[in-house]
């Protein structure tokens, strides 16, 4: 399972307290993490909220969809509600399913629609490894996680296939105590994706009206 080389998204960033936070209980069960993804809080990889990813035209105008998806959001704030893996290894910060972010990923999907790069959709050494819905929401709107899919939340490692099932103790531990944290979100960005769907670089970026 691989990554377009366009891949992009759309993110809701938390506020500087926040990210820290996240960035810190990482490094407390960094032993236990994949050393594929780049660290958080570091060049590489910012704590983000993804609310779509896809792999995008060359043309795609960043400025305008931000304007899109930022205009007259809800409440900008969400509270951590849990921890989960996704497979086959992504470590997910649960963040609560009704929020500004479920209204920003239905405005995302729609706005992005004419410059998702159709034809790698269909690929199979990207989509191969993803659970059937996954494949079907990918190759339908572009993200494996749109429409009925979507989970809010910020992605805080990704386990190697020897790590075994489930979440490892020092994972668990390490993010527990951010549960019930009420996070503020401050700003909306476009990025480049890097590594696992990491925030590589930033295309666009502004503070939430």
């Amino acid at each position: 399972m691989t990554a377009p080389g366009n891949l992009c998204g759309i993110a809701v960033l938390p506020d500087e307290g926040t990210a820290e936070q996240v960035a810190r209980a990482q490094a407390l069960c960094a032993g236990a993490l994949s050393a594929s993804m780049p660290a958080l809080g570091r060049p590489g990889n910012r704590v983000h909220a993804s609310v779509f990813q896809f792999p995008a035209c060359a043309a795609t105008p960043w400025e305008q969809l931000l304007d899109v998806v930022a205009s007259d959001l809800p409440a900008h704030t969400a509270t951590v509600v849990g921890l989960s893996r996704q497979e086959p290894g992504w470590v997910f910060l649960d963040l609560e399913p009704d929020s500004c972010l479920n209204v920003a990923a239905v405005r995302a999907t729609q706005a992005c629609q004419e410059f998702v790069e159709r034809a790698d959709l269909f690929d199979e050494s990207v989509v191969g490894g993803y659970p059937h819905p996954e494949q079907i929401a990918y190759r339908r709107f572009g993200y494996r996680y749109a429409g009925e899919l979507f989970r809010p939340h910020f992605t805080v490692g990704y386990l190697d296939a020897d790590a075994g099932d489930g979440l490892p103790d020092q994972v668990v531990d390490a993010f527990g105590q951010l549960l019930g944290l009420r996070v503020m979100l401050q700003r909306i960005s476009a990025y480049r994706a890097g590594p696992l769907g990491s925030y590589a670089s930033t295309l666009a970026e502004r503070y939430l009206p």
